[in-house]
């Protein structure tokens, strides 16, 4: 039986498509490989370990066009931090989101940064990037506080700091 709020959408897809059983709030699934897939998703943000953590996100390789994906790392915001690109993009720029896939989560991005990534994401290697859209968990208050104050210092200790105004006219 699973029990999670974060999960209810996808149930009751499913429950729709008779691959699982709810009764009230409790699911029960009858497909042993889905059951084993949710068990093992990873949250799209964990917490963070310490006060001194950020998220840097690693920008997974592809060719134009293709989804956008990317995984989320927990890391200590010190000297020995792997070196990483700090994107700073216009906000609102263009209205609309835009899907990206990161932990395993569709997760709907802003389209400017949509297109800021794209444009940024290698063909044949992952890119490590802090983005504040995606390092900060923005539905967590007391995490986004502490986070946007700590600004400044993430862009100080980036090896770059990529500025991103829109696509070209």
């Amino acid at each position: 039986m699973l029990h999670s709020q974060n999960h209810d959408k996808l149930y009751q897809r499913l429950a729709h498509r008779k691959r699982i059983k709810s009764t009230s709030k409790t699911w029960t699934c009858t497909n042993p490989l889905l059951l084993r897939s949710l068990r093992h998703q990873q949250p799209l943000y964990e917490p963070l370990a310490h006060i001194s953590y950020i998220r840097l996100l690693a920008l997974h390789p592809g060719k134009p066009g293709k989804p956008l994906k990317c995984t989320l790392h927990p890391t200590n915001l010190s000297p020995s931090t792997p070196p990483y690109e700090a994107l700073s993009y216009v906000w609102h720029l263009h209205p609309g989101l835009a899907p990206i896939t990161c932990n395993g989560h569709t997760k709907l991005v802003p389209a400017n940064l949509h297109s800021a990534l794209e444009r940024l994401r290698h063909p044949d290697k992952a890119r490590l990037l802090w983005v504040d859209n995606l390092c900060i968990a923005q539905d967590d208050a007391v995490e986004k506080t502490h986070q946007v104050r700590r600004m400044n210092v993430v862009y100080r200790r980036a090896a770059r700091v990529l500025v991103w105004l829109g696509e070209d006219d």
